[in-house]
C-alpha cells in the first residue's frame, strides 16, 4: 500500500455476516509461514475451503480469500517495516 488508509469510522462495525464467514475461512484455508533465511513473512494457503479440487471452489469465495490473502500480506509487511523501524532507533549497547 503507497497511500495511508484514511478511517472515519470503526471498520469492524460495518462487517456483515458473510464478510466475517470469510475471515473465518480465511483463517482454516491459512497458516502464517516464516522464510528461515530471510525471515520473510507470509501467509500460504493449506486447505481449500470445500472438498474437491481448486476448480470446485465458489468463485466469490476464492476471490475474496484472494483479497483477504493481500490485506493480510500489507498488514504483515506494514508491521515489518515498523518494528525494523523500532530496531534502528533503538540505541546500541556501549561496550565497554
Amino acid at each position: 500500500m503507497d497511500n495511508p488508509v484514511i478511517l472515519n469510522e470503526c471498520p469492524v462495525r460495518n462487517l456483515t455476516a458473510e464478510n466475517r464467514a470469510w475471515i473465518d475461512i480465511f483463517h482454516q484455508t491459512h497458516q502464517v509461514r516464516v522464510d528461515g533465511l530471510s525471515g520473510y513473512v507470509h501467509f500460504e494457503r493449506v486447505a481449500l475451503p470445500v472438498a474437491g479440487g481448486l476448480y470446485d471452489q465458489p468463485a466469490r469465495d476464492m476471490e475474496a480469500l484472494s483479497v483477504l490473502e493481500a490485506v493480510a500480506a500489507a498488514v504483515i509487511d506494514e508491521q515489518t517495516k515498523e518494528r525494523r523501524g523500532r530496531e534502528k532507533r533503538k540505541p546500541k549497547p556501549r561496550r565497554g
